[in-house]
This record gives C-alpha cells, sequence and structure tokens, in this order.
C-alpha cells in the first residue's frame, strides 16, 4: 500500500521511516506491506521547527501509520516568526542580542544621546546605538546561519559617526550575499553630522548554506563600521487560501492547482507568489451568485495571487421563490401557463414582434406579449396563504389604438383601485411597446388574489400577462393577548417585558395600507428599565424581508421623555428614538420600516434596548 509524505509550511526539514524507504525534504511515498506499520520522524532544517503532522497522523511526536489501505501524511516545518536583531559591538539590549556572527573588526562605545530624528520603523535602544563594530584598516563580515536556502530577507543597518567631525572623513563599501549595495558609503554626509543615527535596507537571498553574509570593507577614507543589524524572518513559502460558501443554496468549489474541493468552507496551502484560480459550480436547483473576496467579484472564475493568506467567499442562492404566472389569452409559453382562472373577456393573438426595451428583467416570453385578454374581465386566482403578501406585475402591449385618449380602463386588485383610465398606448409612447405596472396585495382570508378589468373612459379593457410571487406569509403580532384580524399574540416571540392596553382611540392618518386593527394598536409590550428582544424563527436563511413596527406614545405627553434604541439582526436601526416628536402627541400611531436579511438560523431578530430616557416600547411588528 502507498503512503505518501507531503512537507507544508514555510520551513523545511527531512521526514523518515521504519521500516526505510520514505527520506524526504519534499513530498514522497514509498509503497510498505499491507497490514505494516510504519513510524515516520520528522527533523527541521536550519531555524526550522517541526510543528505537527496532519491527515493520517496528528501532534508533533511520532507519526505511527497502519497500512490497511493508502495512507496520506502531511509534516508541516515552520520558520522563526521573529526577526534577527543584532547589537554590533555590544552586549543584549532587547530586543537586540550580543554581538555574534561576526569576523574580524574591533568593538567601541561611547556615552553621548544619539538622535534618532531621520530613522523609520521600530527605533533602536540607545544602548545599540552608542556602539559600534569597526575594522581598522581590514574588512570584518557577518555570517549569520540558521535561515532556508534561497529565503529572501529584508537586512537593515543602522549607523552613527561618533569620531570623524565632518564629511569625507570615513568612506566604506557594503557587500550582502556577494552584491555590492553600499560603495564609499559616508556617514557623516549621510545623517548630516556626528551622533545622528541612519539606516540603510536592502533585499538579499539566502545562500546554499542558508546564511546571510554581510562584508564591510575598506573604501577612500578610514574604516568600516556598524552600530545594529536587523534580519526580518522570512517570507512564508506557502500562503492559505480559505474559501468559505454562503447563500441559500449549495455548490462546490475547487481550485487549480488542485487542494480546494469543498462545498462548505475549507482552506488550503499554495506556493507564495503563485495563481490560484477557483471554480464554482452550483448544485441542482442552486444558481452561483458570485465571488467576494481577495479581489474576486462577479461570476467567472476566481484568480488569486497568493501574496499572502487569502478569504474567498462564494455565494450561492437556491431555487427563486416560485411565481404564478399566466399568459393572458394565450397558450403556455416557456414558464408561463396558459391562460386560466378568469371570467369573461375574450382572447386575441397577433404576430407583431414586440418592443420589450421599458421592461426590467426577467422579460416575458415574445410569445406572451403578443396575446391579451380583453374586454370586461376578472382573473380569480386561488392557493395562496390567507392574509399573505404578494407582488403582482401585469404586462400591457397596445396592439389596436394608435393614440393616446383611445384606450382608458380600470384596474382593481382584491377590492383596491390601482389603476384609473389607464392608458397603455400613452404610457408606453407607442404600439407594440411593452410596459408594466406592479402592486403589492395581500390575499384574502379564502386564500385568493382577485383582479378586475373594467371599463373606464374608452374602448375596453386588456391585458397580455400576469405575474405573481409566492413570497413568503407576513408575519404580523402584536402585545396583546387575543387575535385581532391578521395579528397575533405576540407572546411566542418575546423574550421579557410586560403587557399594557388601553382603550383610547388612536390615530392612524400617518401610517401606511394596510393599517392595523385598532385592538392591535391599543396595546403595548414595554420593559421597565431593561431590554426585550423577539425573535422570528422559520425564514430562509440571507432571505431578504420587510420589516415595520408600530408605534402608539400612551403614557408620557411630551417629546424628549421617551428614547429607546432598536437593533435589527445586529444592526441598530433607530437611536433615541421619541415616539411623541415622531408621532406629535399622544395616541397617534406611526410606523418605521426597514429592510433586512433572515440569519443564518432563519431568523429575524429585533432588540428594544433603554436609549436616553424611560422604557423601551413597542404596539405591533409585520415582517413580509
Amino acid at each position: 500500500m502507498p503512503l505518501t509524505v507531503v512537507e507544508m509550511g514555510n520551513g523545511a526539514g527531512t521526514v523518515t521511516s521504519s521500516p526505510a524507504g520514505i527520506n524526504c525534504g519534499t513530498t514522497c511515498s514509498y509503497s510498505f506491506t499491507t497490514g505494516s506499520s510504519v513510524t515516520l520522524t520528522a527533523v527541521a532544517s536550519g531555524s526550522s521547527t517541526f510543528t505537527g503532522w496532519s491527515g493520517a497522523c496528528s501532534g508533533a511526536g511520532s507519526c505511527v501509520v497502519t497500512m490497511s489501505s493508502a495512507e496520506s501524511v502531511n509534516a508541516t516545518f515552520s520558520l522563526p516568526t521573529q526577526p534577527l536583531y543584532i547589537n554590533a559591538g555590544g552586549g543584549a539590549a532587547s530586543p537586540y542580542v550580543a554581538d555574534e556572527d561576526y569576523s574580524g573588526g574591533t568593538t567601541a562605545s561611547y556615552t553621548n544621546a544619539v538622535s534618532t530624528a531621520l530613522l523609520t520603523g521600530t527605533t533602536p535602544p540607545q544602548a545599540v546605538l552608542q556602539s559600534e563594530r569597526y575594522c581598522a584598516s581590514c574588512t570584518m563580515t557577518y555570517t549569520i546561519p540558521g535561515y532556508i536556502s534561497g529565503s529572501t530577507h529584508t537586512v537593515t543597518m543602522y549607523f552613527i559617526e561618533n569620531y570623524w567631525t565632518g564629511p569625507n572623513e570615513r568612506q566604506f563599501n557594503v557587500i550582502i550575499g556577494g552584491t555590492q549595495v553600499l560603495t564609499n558609503f559616508d556617514v557623516y554626509a549621510s545623517a548630516g553630522g556626528q551622533f545622528i543615527a541612519v539606516q540603510r535596507s536592502f533585499t538579499t537571498t539566502a545562500n546554499s548554506s542558508g546564511d546571510v553574509v554581510i562584508q564591510f570593507t575598506m573604501g577612500t577614507y578610514n574604516y568600516p563600521e556598524v552600530n545594529g543589524i536587523a534580519i526580518d524572518a522570512a517570507a512564508p513559502s506557502t500562503y492559505t487560501l480559505t474559501v468559505a460558501d454562503s447563500g441559500t443554496g449549495t455548490g462546490t468549489v475547487t481550485s487549480s492547482p488542485s487542494g480546494i474541493n469543498c462545498g462548505s468552507s475549507c482552506s488550503a496551502s499554495f506556493a507564495a507568489g503563485s495563481s490560484v484560480t477557483l471554480t464554482a459550480a452550483a448544485a441542482s436547483g442552486s444558481t452561483f451568485a458570485g465571488w467576494s473576496g481577495a479581489g474576486c467579484s462577479g461570476t467567472s472564475t476566481c484568480v488569486v495571487a497568493m501574496s499572502a493568506a487569502e478569504s474567498v467567499t462564494a455565494t450561492f442562492n437556491g431555487p427563486a421563490p416560485t411565481s404564478l404566472l399566466i399568459d393572458g389569452g394565450g397558450a403556455a409559453a416557456g414558464s408561463w401557463a396558459a391562460d386560466e382562472d378568469f371570467s369573461g373577456g375574450t382572447a386575441a393573438t397577433y404576430t407583431n414582434a414586440v418592443d420589450t426595451s421599458m421592461l426590467p428583467a426577467p422579460v416575458p416570453p415574445q410569445a406572451v406579449l403578443q396575446s391579451q385578454r380583453y374586454g370586461a374581465f376578472t382573473y380569480t386566482m386561488p392557493g395562496f396563504t390567507a392574509g399573505s403578501t404578494h407582488t403582482v406585475t401585469l404586462y400591457f402591449v397596445e396592439n389596436y389604438v394608435t393614440a393616446a385618449g383611445q384606450r382608458e380602463f380600470n384596474v382593481v386588485l382584491n377590492g383596491t383601485q390601482v389603476l384609473t383610465n389607464f392608458d397603455v398606448y400613452a404610457t408606453s409612447g407607442a404600439q407594440f411597446r411593452a410596459i408594466q405596472q406592479k402592486f403589492t396585495t395581500t390575499a384574502y382570508s379564502s386564500g385568493q388574489i382577485v383582479i378586475q378589468f373594467s371599463n373606464g373612459a374608452v374602448q375596453s379593457p386588456m391585458v397580455s400577462g400576469i405575474a405573481i410571487d409566492q413570497v413568503e406569509t407576513t408575519l404580523d403580532f402584536y402585545a396583546g393577548s387575543t387575535a385581532t384580524g391578521s395579528f397575533v399574540p405576540d407572546a411566542d416571540f418575546a423574550s421579557a417585558g410586560t403587557l399594557s392596553s388601553y382603550t383610547n382611540a388612536v390615530g392612524t392618518s400617518k401610517l401606511s395600507a394596510p393599517v392595523p386593527p385598532q385592538a392591535a394598536l391599543q396595546g403595548q409590550r414595554y420593559c421597565a428599565g431593561c431590554s426585550f428582544t423577539y425573535t422570528m424563527p422559520g425564514f430562509i436563511a440571507g432571505s431578504t424581508h420587510t420589516l415595520s413596527l408600530y408605534f402608539v406614545e400612551n403614557y408620557v405627553t411630551g417629546a424628549g421623555q421617551r428614547e429607546f434604541n432598536v437593533i435589527l439582526n445586529g444592526t441598530q436601526v433607530l437611536t433615541n428614538f421619541d415616539v411623541y416628536a415622531t408621532a406629535g402627541g399622544q395616541f397617534n400611531a406611526i410606523q418605521q420600516n426597514f429592510t433586512t436579511t433572515a440569519n443564518s438560523k432563519g431568523q429575524v431578530v429585533i432588540q428594544f434596548t433603554p436609549g436616553a430616557a424611560q422604557n423601551p416600547m413597542v404596539s405591533g411588528i409585520a415582517v413580509q
């Protein structure tokens, strides 16, 4: 049976096996006898440390694998996370260690205060800047070990002129990793005076032995010197890419190169500097809505440059709410059903191409727009939940009259006249140009939505298509103990608070339709010196809803006497809200409308908390 070992992390090391077979510093594999036990041992290289196993083993001790099937083990090696700081010519001064890894040169120190005004980043301690290593008529070298061969580092050197009193009196060279980075460097001239610190930073690569080598050589005048050396930790050789799924649907995300293959959250390590291409595939019944994070957007592939750890979110949407689509006067076309649920009127069709430039998506098929029902007629559509709220979209095409004012008719939706002397030609501006009119309605107690088309000022009414969404049932509840109209008692949703009621008539002139019953406005839930919360379950996670809060001030008699806060699914939507000031008095109902998204548990959560004065309260809540 094959056993595969994969080295991970930004460090380096070797993995060996007993019995022999595995001996590698990268990825390798070997076939062992079925049923045998194989012990793997990890040894870190240089300044790396072994941080643990994953796959068929865990922890950081020996890994024993029973070869009952093909197995894979990951060994993670990590480089030090802290940079190295050396106090050249001096003792330890945190975070700098005492002078080390040098050859040649002499130490010196002084007590003069050193200016750090020219330094950037983290400033070394004065003790570091008040000591130096210099070399009288010679070369000195720092050979700093423990790095991974080929790893890239930033070397920063600190210099102070403590002896010479003008420019051109000390000039020297610096060579890092075999490359001359400073030539006839003049500390005094660069700093503008004595005892003023300057710094120089360069990028280098550790040699084949894992060393960073810095040489200081004679230049035109006098001796080389250095006060402090800082070398950053190695840049990671790999970075982690994390993918998270969101939305109401499902799907799978895969990567090239391989590593990511998941339908929820997952992560994998990829080489630093590499590009990873993510591809999303929606499951049956879902659609891929797009990427976010790591600079990705849209719905095509997501390409991530792995210059750091990255996180990407893939959003999959579940099936859209089913809509009732009726082709007025016509046959079935695509997702549109043949004309149904009507009484009265006459069907007609035509072959003229219909202009859809005035319609937003989704646009009905041409076949739907090339048919109509005309005359006086009614559509009675059953099967909805009593009290549920729906959006009704009506599609019209003028195929007969040739000017404005030649056809005008009325439309009544569940008892409410929504169009009066509606003129299709005048609204569209031409024949055979489709338009739509959209309305919100509430299903009758019988579960029906009824649309009546009646004669207006001239000609006869007509319609080409009807679309009714199947949104979730409206949830209406109030601070009371018995149901009233569509409003049910709130006890099943509230976490705390006290109920109160009153018999005063409540003004509703500031409310938009549909207006709650008086009984729903003549009660409230309040909390004396405390907070209360409504948690409403049963929604689709990620679904969007309109929330209406109804308030009636029944107690305080002036503005500023009651102020409280409202938090909707974690977002504060009202701060020190004053019902009296907003309503203009007692017993005047007001409403506040918000849009929110159901949380991952399918809940809408509303918190009422104390503000500047008195207690929070609410009379009714409607969620649709």
